[in-house]
């Protein structure tokens, strides 16, 4: 009995993970560009700012 649901649950979760799987390969395929040069659509945006109203990174300061 234990078998039936662990193999039903494996099942479940493989099913589950491809909205997921889907996600992650539109993140890692987003292109990178300067922001005086971005493209329509989604951007990863690179560059430095400067000024009084900076923001800092939560992660890397």
């Amino acid at each position: 009995m234990i078998i039936i649901v662990a193999f039903i649950g494996g099942i479940i979760l493989i099913v589950a993970s491809f909205p997921w799987l889907k996600l992650k390969g539109i993140i890692e395929n987003i292109p990178t560009s300067k922001i005086r040069g971005s493209y329509h659509g989604l951007v990863e945006v690179k560059g430095i700012t400067s000024g009084a109203n900076m923001i800092k990174s939560p992660l890397t300061g």
